[in-house]
């Protein structure tokens, strides 16, 4: 009897194998790891929420006009990050952040802020998915680029139409377009040397942190195009 059950642990070893315990931690690591970003995400949640309300909160007390266009400015900025935030949330992953969402509720929210109604618009969008480290830059710029046409593209004009485009091209190129048919640049304005603080740092995320190109035309109002290498996904959440 004492043989039998030595030989029926014999086997019963044998069939788990010595990979398994191997399996076993592995899997505890992933459930750990994947318990321990979910935490991160709702913590960074829980901070958006209360800096989201310390800026609304803010804005409503300032009344001097340059210093309320400065905490629109920031204001704006901050929302923007909020909706990459939120698709983080919704797909509990850092790696699948689905862009034509974020466009979405950009531009939703920016027509709301600058209120032209008489500014059309028309948004173009593939299924691009980005990871936050390029999320998050690309939507900083748009947010930028998309607020300079509102402000700058139809002073004097009564009417008008946005586009904005998110497409993919070859060898894993993303294009982001920002165009208007509004009253353009003026012909001394250098492209290549912008002087304001939201085309500069355009710049500076596409260059830096996109390692892509700013291309800027003059097409009947003003053609902004972003062009930079989509990286690969790094892991999920869940």
């Amino acid at each position: 009897m004492k043989k039998k059950n030595q030989a029926t642990k014999m086997a019963a070893s044998a069939e788990i194998g010595p990979e398994e315990p191997i399996r076993q931690a592995m899997e505890t690591l992933r459930s750990e790891n994947i318990q321990l970003r979910r935490e991160l995400v709702c913590r960074m949640s829980a901070t958006f929420q209360l800096i989201l309300s310390m800026v609304d909160l803010g804005r409503a007390r300032v009344e001097d006009s340059k210093a309320l266009r400065v905490f629109e400015s920031i204001a704006n900025k901050v929302y923007a990050i909020s909706f990459v935030h939120g698709e983080i949330v919704r797909s509990q992953r850092l790696d699948h952040i689905e862009m034509a969402q974020v466009i979405q509720k950009l531009v939703a929210y920016l027509s709301q802020q600058f209120a032209k109604p008489e500014v059309k618009w028309k948004i173009r969008t593939e299924e691009i998915i980005l990871n936050a480290d390029q999320a998050v830059p690309l939507t900083l710029a748009l947010n930028e680029l998309i607020s300079n046409a509102f402000i700058h593209g139809f002073s004097g004009t009564s009417s008008g139409r946005i586009d904005v485009i998110l497409a993919r091209g070859k060898k894993d190129m993303v294009h982001v377009v920002v165009r208007d048919n509004g009253v353009g640049m003026s012909k001394d304005y250098d492209v290549h040397s912008p002087n304001t603080f939201g085309l500069r740092m355009v710049r500076d995320i596409t260059d830096k942190q996109l390692n892509g190109k700013l291309r800027v035309y003059r097409r009947n109002g003003t053609y902004m195009k972003i062009s930079f290498r989509q990286l690969e996904s790094v892991g999920s959440a869940g």
